[in-house]
This record gives structure tokens, C-alpha cells and sequence, in this order.
């Protein structure tokens, strides 16, 4: 496919694999520790080794997956040129060891490139992250990092969501991105408190349609957890439990939501009718968004396919994305840092669990590298 220097065109991809060679970045079979895709020294066990099945899942499945759930929904404005890698780069992209190549030659004919690791991680929450390296002068990404360890890696659409869900935070839905388009706000106190929220012009729209409330003045971001997590931007669990880019992915639905973002970065357009449909929230109404679930009266009554009654936890349920049965034992917690302002919503648990098959071999952060272009 030809492009023209300045024009709009749906990414394509190629897959290269590059196998690091040093040896301080693996652990060999037999070793106790072994350092990780962040310079962290880590336990060697065998949930960790990167077999060739796991190996095979995550460069044929995972990582192609995810990729087309963003080529197929972002359109980009052509460079036309090539990418070059800087010698240094900050934060975790520090710790990637670079092919010389891409710094002595640069990576012709292409708009974004991801250098995605496989390795252990040192904590649950640090199983699967990414970020931007780098980025255009218009402040676009150019370069982004990720690792995936290899314990949660699965067979599963789940996997591929996660991948996607943190490449489209190395692609643009960051602090960075969101402050430096001045599209991030603080409204006036809902439900007690002052929130974040993205306010964008195709945000306050598609929030709008979505939950079905005039008054919207944009999309919450999740504002529990510490320092770090208030850090990453992600949608307020309590509003798009289901969506791509919730705190925790379990559905992962690209919704027009997270979309209107990347369109609201002024250097991304997106194909609108590749959005995808998410029962949570839809049609709400503003009392939904304005209002606590510990006020709210009737509280499943009024919203069924989101909440449940606590006085039932016997009874088997659907989950709200449809997928997997629960039952009423499951609640999203909001404001959980003080007494007064803690809420309560309850939700169906899931009961699917993903079972991890364990292989010897070895525990090795392999890296591949993905370049989107054309």
C-alpha cells in the first residue's frame, strides 16, 4: 500500500522478532533469580519460563490480536519517513536493549513502533504494563515499550485485551497525552468529591449518547488507589466496568468512549462504525453518574444488568458483559479511604477462573518488536 507524506491511512503491521542475547536480562534453567523487562531482580519459577507454547501464543495470538484491535479503529496521519530511536530513553524504556540497527539506521516506513517484552514480573499489578519511549513532534507516540509475563499469558480473548488495553496507553491514553492536549478537567464535586474527568469534544459526546445524560460534561477517570495508580489513566471502574480501558480489564470492549480520546488527540482519526457495544451504563441516565449506589433506592431494581441484591447471594446470575455466571458475592468499592464518603455497589462475582499450565524451561525476557506502518 502506497501513502503520501501528510495523509490518512489505516496502520498495517509487521511482526520481527529480535531474541536478546544478554544474558543478565533471563534466568537460565536451574537459577533462583533472574532480572526482569524493568531492571528488577525477580524469583525464577517455572510460571514464568517462556515456553515455546507460550512463545508461540504470545508473537502468533496476543500480540497480532491486539494490535488489529487498534488498526482497525485508529487512523493515523502518515510520516512518510522513518523512526529514529534515540541512544537514550527514559523510564522503564531504558531498561529495553535496542537492536543497534534502529539507531544507526532507523526503522524505515513506519508511524509507531512497540518493543514488546515477555518476562517475569515482580508483582501481580506489574504483570502486563506498557508506556511511550518516544514520541513525533506533534507529541504522538513513535515508541512505546511492554512486557507481558509469561504466568498470565492465555489462550483466551482476555489476553489479547490486556495487550491492547495496555498498548493504547504506549499509543496516547496517558497523563501526558491527556494533559498535553488539554483535555483532561476537574469538575465540580459529584457523589461528594471533586473528580477527573476527560472533557474533550468527542468525549462529552459519545458520554453523552452513551449513558444518556445531557448534562455531562465528560468522562470520569478512576480516582482510587495511591500515587501510581491515580497516575495511569483509566476509566472510573464504577462507570465502564466492562470497557477497554476500566482499571481492571474483564471484557475489554473498544466503545466509542475510548475512542473518542485517541480523536480528541487531534493527530489520530477513528473509524467510528468499528466501535463496540457495552451494555454497562448504556442509557443510565445522569442519576446513575450523579448519585451513590448506598442512596440509590432499589438499587438492582433500577439498574438489573449492572447490579445486584445483596440479600440474594445463593442465586446464580449472568455477569454483566454476559460472558460467565456468578453470583451476588462481588462489589465495586468507591471513595474506600474514608468512612463517611465509602460506597458500596454490589455486582455478580465471576466465577471462570484462568488455570496456567507450568513447563519447565526457562524464564527468559525475550523481546519482539512490533512496527505499525505501512
Amino acid at each position: 500500500m502506497t501513502t503520501v507524506a501528510g495523509s490518512r491511512s489505516a496502520w498495517r503491521f509487521t511482526r520481527r522478532i529480535w531474541r536478546g542475547t544478554n544474558k543478565r536480562k533471563y534466568c537460565e534453567e536451574g537459577e533462583d533469580e533472574c532480572y526482569n523487562a524493568l531492571g528488577q531482580r525477580v524469583s525464577c519459577k517455572a510460571e514464568h519460563f517462556l515456553t515455546e507454547e507460550k512463545t508461540q501464543l504470545y508473537t502468533g495470538n496476543i500480540l497480532p490480536g491486539a494490535v488489529k484491535l487498534h488498526t482497525e479503529r485508529l487512523i493515523v496521519k502518515s510520516t512518510g519517513g522513518t523512526i529514529t530511536v534515540p541512544r537514550a530513553m527514559n523510564g522503564p524504556c531504558s531498561q529495553f536493549t535496542v537492536p543497534t540497527r534502529h539507531k544507526s539506521d532507523c526503522v524505515p516506513n513506519a508511524d509507531f513502533i512497540i518493543y514488546a517484552a515477555a518476562g517475569p514480573s515482580n508483582t501481580e499489578s506489574m504483570a502486563v504494563w506498557a508506556a511511550t519511549c518516544n514520541t513525533w513532534g506533534d507529541l504522538r507516540p513513535s515508541i512505546g515499550a511492554m512486557n507481558f509475563d509469561p504466568k498470565y499469558m492465555t489462550d483466551t480473548a482476555w489476553s489479547v485485551r490486556v495487550a491492547a488495553h495496555e498498548i493504547a496507553h504506549a499509543l496516547g491514553f496517558s497523563k501526558d497525552s491527556i494533559e498535553g492536549n488539554s483535555i483532561e478537567t476537574t469538575r465540580k464535586i459529584v457523589r461528594g468529591k471533586h473528580r477527573r474527568m476527560v472533557a474533550g469534544k468527542h468525549v462529552q459526546e459519545k458520554t453523552k449518547a452513551h449513558f444518556g445524560c445531557k448534562s455531562l460534561e465528560g468522562m470520569e477517570l478512576e480516582d482510587e488507589g495511591g500515587t501510581r495508580e491515580k497516575a495511569i489513566p483509566h476509566w472510573k471502574g464504577r462507570h465502564a466496568r466492562d470497557e477497554l480501558m476500566a482499571p481492571t480489564v474483564g471484557a475489554g470492549y473498544y466503545t466509542a468512549l475510548t475512542m473518542a480520546v485517541f480523536a480528541d488527540m487531534g493527530y489520530y482519526r477513528v473509524n467510528w462504525r468499528m466501535a463496540e457495544p457495552m451494555s454497562w451504563g448504556h442509557r443510565s441516565g445522569c442519576d446513575f453518574l450523579e448519585k451513590k449506589c448506598n442512596t440509590t433506592d432499589n438499587l438492582a431494581a433500577k439498574y438489573p444488568h449492572m447490579f445486584c441484591d445483596a440479600k440474594d447471594t445463593e442465586t446464580l446470575r449472568c455477569t454483566s458483559d454476559r460472558r460467565h455466571v456468578g453470583t451476588c458475592t462481588a462489589s465495586i468499592v468507591e471513595d474506600k479511604g474514608s468512612l463517611v464518603d465509602k460506597d458500596v455497589c454490589l455486582v455478580v462475582s465471576n466465577f471462570t477462573k484462568y488455570r496456567l499450565g507450568q513447563r519447565t524451561g526457562r524464564a527468559r525476557t525475550k523481546m519482539w518488536i512490533i512496527s505499525v506502518g505501512r
